[in-house]
């Protein structure tokens, strides 16, 4: 929602994250924000997936331990232990490097 981009639904990985803290498995999360939407928009011959003749834009995460708050949409904020960081983005076949800025969340 464009009302929350300036918090507290700043990007995909961290709305991911709070899918992890919610219980849902790190497998399961990359379907729900790969697949499962591709499939929705009648797109799943094309997106979501890896495989030969398929768009390959891509995001590689790592996935960070630790001590992280988590603050929904309706401003109630919870401590999370794993947070997902965005190392590189693949584009067009293009490699970049994700950029430095502030800390997620902060």
């Amino acid at each position: 929602h464009r009302g929350c981009v300036n918090g507290p639904v700043y990007d995909m990985a961290t709305t991911m994250a709070k899918c992890l803290h919610l219980g849902i498995s790190l497998p399961d999360v990359i379907r729900l924000s790969t697949a499962s939407p591709a499939s929705l928009m009648g797109r799943s011959a094309t997106l979501g997936a890896l495989a030969p003749g398929r768009e390959a834009d891509i995001t590689i995460f790592r996935v960070i331990d630790g001590e992280f708050d988590f603050t929904d949409s309706e401003g109630e904020t919870e401590r999370a232990t794993r947070q997902l960081e965005v190392c590189y983005t693949v584009r067009a076949g293009a490699v970049v490097k994700r950029p430095e800025v502030a800390a997620v969340g902060a």
